[in-house]
């Protein structure tokens, strides 16, 4: 407070009364007080009468001042009137009034120019019966001159003002009001000071002047009495250009019923906030606007978006002249991830931590409902854990949710919910094994019929010996090129012309998980036997009795030695295991006779019906050799020759030697034979040699030697 204010012409007038004391000037006070002590003690009155003090000073609009008092006590019944002083610009005394009502206690300085100047007044007091005497100088009262200077941003008024008087007054409420006029003639409360703490900061709130323009102010204190002290008005180039407090967010969360995000916030306690703008500052380079909430008392907004990750928010408070520049510090949401572990039969969660609130978080809560049933906790983790693993059962579904719980006063926040079904890998409804399929003496194929609903199984084939207890394992199956349904081994560790195998399949689910066995199967073993006697063969095998839809018949196939071409033989009924075949109408051909069985299945529950084959088994014909032991070169028998059967005509050989070993005649045809004639001529009548060559139908070599008589019909 400037100390000009306090040396005021009221001080100066004190010091001039002062300065005249110590001059000696003091007979007229003298006999005042002589006259007036003589007057009391010769008209009868015993009291001193009381000087009244001013109480208030109210500068009115114009510029006047209304002084006000109340009146003293007389119970002598002596006033005669009340003067009323102002000191002038040289600081002295000035009678401006004189007022003789007793009950009237204030007086109208017209003309004192308040508004622009600081004014001092006083009382003094006339008593008596013709008011000759006349009291001292009662408590000097000021008028406030108020100062009102604009802040930086015009935004804020800075007042300061004097006291009106030096020490307040028992009668004094002791507080200022601060008065601003928002429209003319219209002044509102904005505020209270204190006596003795002469100043006071406003903040324009909801005046918007764009430019800023002027705005006024006036300081009241108010006595007990009744009366006001009311200062100057003053004022200056204002507006409301500062928004409200940042509004602090309280919460961001999932919104569990709409499956939104929500954003909670306290509101800005201005009271010209006007509303609220949202922003998604996710990606930290974009503040990206999607929203505004009307209301100073609006606290909370719904985002409808579905999130794909952590969300990060801002909330900006506008007030009504538009400024909208504070926002406070930005929260960030939790974002939940979830895994189904089928092997383990457990779900693993992890989320991003909930970022914003001052004291952080005390402790994430999950929370899971197993097919549609309430949400219970399942565990709470410390704040600094954002991951955790929940056992859950086989085939149900389950919705997760994560709930961070403030260490503040702060609501939950939740991170979206996360839903999966625990499948369980599928396991199959069958695994059928349909063919051990004989592809040659020392492989053998094994095919499993699997369920293609069955989720990444593994097929484990075993193989035992017929009559042993123990399977042993062979290896992983593969899945077959032609049918995704099929898995298939081959196993090249056989011997299928001699033994008997059977077969199964270990079944082992996605996880490792043992599951169980297919049916257990087996290869067919052909046997073939010769009976040279009835030139017939006799095949026989064991059944097929494991296909799910049973044998329909068996087919037999026949081959004229192991590498020729098998043709359909003939077709037998599921119940028969042997068979005959009568191979005289082939005595020409070499002899060995081969055999395979294809078994052929009825339509099964699978829609399929399946083939397989035995081994091949080879019957072989005794070979038949008649040979002449003479001919007659001219006669009836005229050619030497064999008759052969079963035997590989291919590998024939005859050669003819004299009885001194000369080579008379060779040939590898059966059909040709020696008519006795060498060099161009009959050979001499005599015993001749002959090797006869030929292999067998078992592919053995037999050599044949013996003597033939040569006789000429001519001589």
């Amino acid at each position: 407070m400037p100390s000009t204010k306090y040396i005021s012409n009221w001080d100066v007038y004190m010091r001039r009364e002062t300065l005249m004391q110590l001059q000696g000037i003091r007979l007229n006070r003298t006999i005042k007080h002589f006259l007036f002590c003589t007057f009391l003690l010769f008209g009868g009155i015993a009291q001193a009468q009381e000087i009244p003090v001013p109480r208030c000073a109210d500068v009115q609009g114009n510029g006047d001042v209304l002084v006000s008092w109340t009146p003293p006590n007389d119970p002598g019944n002596l006033f005669f009137s009340y003067l009323v002083f102002t000191l002038d610009a040289a600081g002295d005394p000035e009678q401006i009034g004189e007022i003789f009502d007793y009950n009237n206690t204030s007086f109208l300085h017209i003309g004192a120019n308040a508004q622009l100047q600081q004014r001092t007044y006083f009382l003094r007091l006339r008593t008596g019966n013709v008011g000759q005497i006349t009291s001292g100088d009662s408590a000097p009262i000021q008028t406030m001159i108020l100062n009102v200077q604009a802040g930086a941003t015009n935004s804020r008024a800075f007042l300061d003002w004097n006291p009106p008087y030096e020490n307040m007054l028992p009668s004094s409420v002791g507080i200022y009001d601060v008065f601003r006029e928002n429209a003319p003639g219209e002044w509102v409360n904005v505020g209270s000071s204190f006596f003795s703490e002469e100043s006071h900061i406003d903040t324009i709130l909801g005046i918007c002047n764009d430019p800023p323009d002027i705005i006024n102010y006036r300081v009241r204190l108010q006595d007990n009495s009744g009366c006001f002290s009311t200062s100057s008005i003053d004022g200056d180039l204002l507006t409301d250009g500062i928004g409200p407090t940042p509004p602090v967010i309280e919460t961001i969360t999932y919104d569990l019923e709409t499956g939104f995000m929500m954003v909670c916030w306290y509101p800005s306690p201005e009271e010209d906030t006007n509303g609220y703008i949202i922003q998604d500052n996710t990606d930290p380079a974009q503040f990206l606007t999607i929203g505004q909430v009307p209301g100073a008392d609006s606290t909370s907004f719904l985002h409808v978006t579905q999130p794909m990750g952590p969300k990060r928010y801002l909330i900006i408070a506008f007030d009504e002249c538009g400024n909208n520049e504070s926002f406070g510090a930005a929260h960030e949401s939790m974002f939940l991830n979830a895994s189904f572990e089928e092997c383990d039969l457990q779900v693993n969660l992890s989320w991003t931590p909930y970022i914003g609130w001052s004291n952080g978080v005390l402790v994430y809560e999950i929370y899971a409902s197993e097919n549609e049933g309430p949400y219970e906790l399942m565990q709470s983790v410390a704040p600094n854990t954002l991951a955790a693993s929940v056992e859950v059962n086989p085939f149900s579904d389950y919705c997760f949710l994560v709930k961070a719980v403030s260490a503040g006063l702060e609501k939950p926040a939740y991170a979206n919910r996360r839903c999966l079904t625990t499948s369980y890998p599928e396991l199959p409804d069958f695994t059928y094994l349909n063919r051990v399929d004989v592809i040659n003496r020392s492989t053998i194929e094994v095919n499993v019929l699997t369920d293609p609903d069955g989720f990444m199984m593994s097929y484990v084939l075993e193989r035992r010996d017929l009559g042993q207890t123990d399977f042993i394992e062979l290896g992983p199956m593969a899945p077959s090129p032609l049918d995704e349904a099929v898995y298939r081994y081959l196993d090249e560790d056989v011997s299928t012309d001699t033994r008997r195998y059977e077969y199964r399949v270990a079944v082992t689910d996605f996880c490792g998980n043992f599951q169980g066995y297919s049916n257990v199967s087996s290869n067919i073993l052909l046997n073939a036997f010769d009976d040279s006697e009835e030139e017939q063969n006799r095949i026989q095998w064991n059944g097929y009795e494991l296909w799910d839809g049973n044998v329909s018949q068996y087919r037999i196939f026949r081959s004229f030695g192991r590498d020729g071409a098998f043709e359909p033989l003939v077709s037998v009924q599921s119940n028969v295991t042997f068979f005959e075949d009568d191979v005289s109408a082939f005595i020409e051909d070499h002899g060995e006779f081969c055999y395979y069985i294809e078994a052929v299945e009825n339509m099964n529950s699978f829609n399929r019906a399946d083939t397989l084959r035995s081994n091949i088994a080879c019957a072989v014909q005794e070979p038949l050799l008649w040979i002449p032991n003479a001919f007659v070169v001219g006669g009836y028998n005229n050619i030497f020759r064999p008759v052969a059967g079963y035997i590989d005509f291919d590998r024939y050989e005859m050669q003819i030697f004299s009885r001194w070993g000369k080579l008379m005649f060779q040939s590898n045809s059966i059909d040709i034979g020696w008519n006795g004639y060498h060099e161009g001529g009959i050979a001499p009548e005599g015993s001749y040699v002959y090797v006869i060559t030929f292999r067998a139908g078992d592919g053995k070599t037999i050599e044949k030697k013996g003597s033939v008589i040569l006789l000429n019909a001519f001589n």
